[in-house]
């Protein structure tokens, strides 16, 4: 668990989309839900309104596989398990000459099926009190369930209808109580997977603009991008495993001043030595635990300056 709760709503209690044909999950390719259709840059950029049944439109493109995106608390009871996908509108990808977009990216969310997580034997979780990676179990055992698919890969197009919810970085907390920055998640009724694609490129951006008291930060929390020629200036950042990171041309300042890096998943290993080097680091961004920290998806997300 890396990242802090929010207080959401979850289920907006849409009826059954009409047609036929995705080819993963529940939602028809037709789209035919009644709900109003909302662009991810609206979303994103707070154009459109919390609360209101939404289908993102032109679909949405995944930058990551399912992921644990973090836990709630529940008093007395396990944690509810929120996964989900970072996602970005397939008009303004790199590969399809037009990056730079700014709020071009999202994480599109639901809770875990409590019912599979609570009372699976692999899992062991009876009596939990955290959440599984996704990535160790959804390609195994049946997967978490929720309204996203457990199979979504990278590149996968995906038909989303659901709720923009405000999401800060405070443990249940409505919006109007958070001091720190807040941005939109959405969270998921229905999701299906259309089509699959190539991998999207990330999107190149200076280290300075998304380390932590960046101006601009905000427009890129939610989107693939790559930093590069940086250097590790904390390498036990926190008990994650996370690392700090500066522009390999500044010197001098706090070891906590930078962009602090935490993998998506147990599946990337991430270097920890103090004056380290980094070519590239690529992954999704994201404000979590009062910091704006970049989340490499595997371990090819990471190139240290030594590999060659």
């Amino acid at each position: 668990m890396r990242a802090g709760a929010a207080a959401l709503s979850v289920a907006v209690g849409l009826g059954a989309l009409a047609g036929s044909g995705c080819i993963r999950g529940d939602v028809s390719a037709d789209g035919g839900s009644g709900a109003t259709t909302a662009t991810l840059q609206d979303l994103n950029g707070g154009l459109a309104l919390p609360g209101v049944p939404l289908a993102i439109s032109p679909n949405a493109v995944a930058t990551t596989p399912k992921v644990l995106i973090r836990s709630e608390t529940v008093p007395g009871g396990p944690p509810n398990c929120l996964y989900g996908v970072y996602a970005a509108d397939p008009r303004y990808l790199s590969s399809n000459g037009d990056a730079g977009q700014p709020n071009n990216g999202l994480v599109i969310a639901a809770l875990g099926d409590t019912s599979i997580l609570n009372s699976d034997p692999k899992l062991g979780l009876q009596g939990r009190t955290t959440c599984p990676d996704s990535l160790t179990y959804v390609f195994g055992d049946g997967g978490v369930g929720g309204a996203i698919p457990d199979n979504v890969q990278i590149g996968d197009t995906l038909q989303v209808v659901g709720e923009l919810a405000p999401y800060c970085d405070s443990y249940n907390k409505q919006a109007a109580e958070c001091a720190t920055p807040i941005f939109p998640e959405f969270i998921a009724s229905q999701a299906a997977v259309l089509s699959s694609g190539g991998a999207p490129e990330p999107q190149p951006v200076a280290v300075t603009d998304i380390e932590d008291g960046a101006n601009v930060a905000l427009d890129y929390a939610g989107m693939l991008v790559q930093i590069n020629d940086v250097v590790t200036v904390n390498a036990s950042a926190d008990s994650n495993g996370s690392i700090v990171v500066r522009d390999a041309k500044v010197t001098g300042g706090p070891a906590t001043a930078g962009l602090w890096v935490t993998t998506l998943s147990t599946t990337a290993t991430l270097p920890q030595s103090l004056g380290l080097g980094f070519t590239q680091i690529t992954g999704v961004l994201h404000f979590i635990t009062g910091h704006w920290r970049l989340q490499p998806r595997s371990s090819a997300d990471i190139t240290p300056a030594d590999a060659g």
